[in-house]
């Protein structure tokens, strides 16, 4: 409606309403600054009104979104966990849809991710042009949808705490640039509306009530809205992956901050929370990064138990008794992976070959053959 009624204010019209209509319709649904709205509605100028406009955008959004997840993971700890952080945010199922859907929420997720990214940059050097840089993406998400500050600025404070110390976090003007900078565009926004046009506390408020949080009932409808945009065993997973498995102080003061900053989100505007499931998307990278740590964790522990049972088959192998005459290496698919066993026995000569093993002779005396496999014990 507030694409549609800057559309109309350009110049352009929709068939069959007036477009005064057009236009009061979209003027009473306006909360947020109209940015994205504006962006729609000039590319509306060149192509007409097509759903696939706004919806493009809105899908071009994610995708950036998960660009920077990726990135994200691969700066806290992989490639193995951006990948899978970036796979479950492109492919979860509500994310898929609601990614498509011409809402400001995809904008706000995106920058967002890129927020955190700048966040975590600025906590592995300190320094005024990385902070200012963070500070930027966090404005930007609040300009798009103000309920992201808890979002923004908590993980903001906690990676500056994490990385410079309480004490000097304390003494430092750059924690107040962390703090009120990312606010500071949206609350001039909206004072300049209240000057303006009056009160616009009705617009932006029925967002919090004070007992719900206190309601059993209240607690059981954010999880069953959490189950729907993430699932509860990955939103489980995420959150104690993300608490347990970051790296180094920035990256834990990051985690810590995403999940203290989501717990206070979620009291703060608790009514949507409560009613609304897509006000959880920005739980989704959330999830996503922590569902990273954890494969990446358990796909390090594998690795590190095969390459184990690989050196042990090799020192089993130097511990054969003198007179072991032939070695049969089964599964050469498993032989392949293994190479310390692999580099001994090139050292001794191929007595028979078939697709399923493989003879090594090790004869070093003339009694009588004798034949032990080891491989795949």
């Amino acid at each position: 409606m507030i694409a549609r009624a800057e559309y109309v204010e350009l110049g352009g019209h929709v068939p069959g309403i007036p477009d005064e209509t057009v236009v009061r319709a979209g003027n009473q649904e306006r909360v947020e600054p109209p940015i994205l709205e504006q962006v729609v509605a000039r590319a509306y100028l060149l192509t007409g009104e097509h759903w696939w406009v706004a919806r493009g955008l809105a899908a071009i959004a994610w995708l950036a979104g998960g660009a920077a997840l990726f990135a994200l993971g691969r700066r806290m700890r992989s490639w193995t966990c951006g990948f899978v952080a970036a796979a479950f945010f492109l492919l979860d199922p509500f994310a898929v849809i609601a990614s498509t859907s011409f809402q400001p929420d995809a904008f706000m997720v995106a920058l967002l991710t890129a927020t955190w990214l700048a966040a975590l940059r600025y906590g592995e050097e300190p320094g005024p042009r990385r902070a200012w840089v963070a500070v930027g993406f966090g404005a930007g998400a609040l300009l798009v949808k103000g309920v992201a500050a808890f979002l923004v600025v908590v993980p903001l404070l906690a990676v500056h705490v994490s990385s410079i110390g309480w004490r000097d976090a304390m003494r430092s003007r750059r924690t107040w640039l962390l703090a009120l900078g990312p606010l500071a565009p949206t609350a001039a926004y909206y004072a300049g509306r209240a000057l303006l046009e009056g009160d616009v506390a009705h617009q932006v408020g029925g967002r919090f009530f004070a007992d719900l949080p206190t309601r059993s009932s209240f607690w059981l409808a954010v999880t069953d809205n959490i189950d729907a945009v993430v699932g509860f065993l990955p939103f489980a997973v995420g959150i104690v992956g993300l608490l347990v498995l970051a790296r180094g102080p920035a990256a834990r003061g990051l985690s810590i901050g995403l999940v203290t900053g989501y717990g206070a989100f979620i009291v703060v505007f608790n009514y949507h929370h409560a009613t609304h499931d897509y006000y959880l998307l920005p739980l989704v990278p959330v999830v996503a990064l922590g569902l990273g740590m954890v494969v990446d964790r358990v796909a390090a522990l594998t690795e590190r138990r095969s390459t184990a049972a690989m050196l042990d088959v090799a020192q089993r192998f130097e511990r054969l008794p003198p007179d072991t005459e032939w070695f049969v290496a089964a599964w050469a698919e498993e032989l392949a992976l293994q190479p310390e066993l692999r580099a001994i026995l090139e050292q001794y000569p191929v007595h028979a070959e078939s697709e399923g093993y493989t003879v090594y002779d090790l004869r070093t005396s003339s009694d009588a053959p004798r034949a032990r496999a080891l491989t795949g014990e």
